[in-house]
């Protein structure tokens, strides 16, 4: 069984404390798959925050593809959780180091390595104005789902995939950031990069790419999006 999206949900808050977490809520979730979460933040001139990502079920969180953008201003980043622990309303709480506006997406995939799942190295880009694009990755596994995530800082942006590209989700902050998250699934190694059309503003945008190569035997099972929710804690 290849690799596969089974469901992805979004949260934002405005102002996240230091002391908060914004949680993302996912339907069930099935034990073996992979979580990965997406998280772009606007601070202003506060810098680049950093995250603390923990799960209902206690997974293990690790950083896939980081990308504080030029000016000192927020962050991009990606961080994944395999063959994971899962259950029903699977919630996923993020919390920053520094107050900030956050726009998250986590979703479920499914067909995923069980251990060492990265292909390739990942990429990720930043400017302040131009297309979203994430940079090139080459992967090293013929087999493998490419997740790309674009963040534009301050104008809502109705982001729209390369083609090729599936767009499995987007979250407009009403402080004025969106986030987007897009899959393709690939059947030989190469180098891929994504670029988010839609984009006309000059607004600092960020997008970055991630290959994850699917498992020799399908990995987890696949299951089927349930409701999904957010809440700032």
């Amino acid at each position: 069984m290849p690799a596969a999206h089974v469901q992805s949900a979004g949260a934002f808050d405005t102002s996240v404390l230091s002391t908060e977490t914004l949680r993302v809520t996912l339907g069930t979730t099935t034990s073996g798959n992979m979580l990965v979460v997406s998280v772009g933040t606007y601070v202003g001139a506060g810098g680049h925050p950093t995250f603390t990502v923990t799960d209902e079920f206690g997974n293990s969180w690790t950083s896939a593809v980081r990308e504080p953008d030029l000016p000192a201003e927020g962050t991009l980043e990606t961080f994944y959780a395999v063959n994971i622990t899962g259950g029903a309303t699977h919630f996923i709480d993020i919390q920053p180091s520094a107050t900030c506006s956050m726009t998250a997406i986590a979703s479920e995939l499914s067909g995923v390595a069980t251990s060492s799942p990265v292909t390739g190295t990942p990429n990720s880009g930043s400017a302040a104005s131009g297309p979203a694009t994430s940079g090139n990755t080459t992967t090293t596994d013929a087999d493998a789902i490419l997740y790309s995530a674009g963040y534009d800082e301050a104008t809502q942006t109705n982001f729209t995939p390369e083609a090729g590209w599936t767009e499995q989700s987007e979250v407009d902050n009403t402080s004025g950031e969106t986030l987007s998250v897009a899959t393709r699934v690939v059947a030989a190694t190469g180098t891929y990069s994504h670029t988010w059309g839609g984009k006309a503003d000059a607004d600092n945008w960020r997008a970055n790419i991630v290959g994850f190569k699917a498992a020799a035997g399908g990995g987890g099972a696949a299951t089927y999006p349930g409701a999904d929710g957010c809440g700032v804690f």
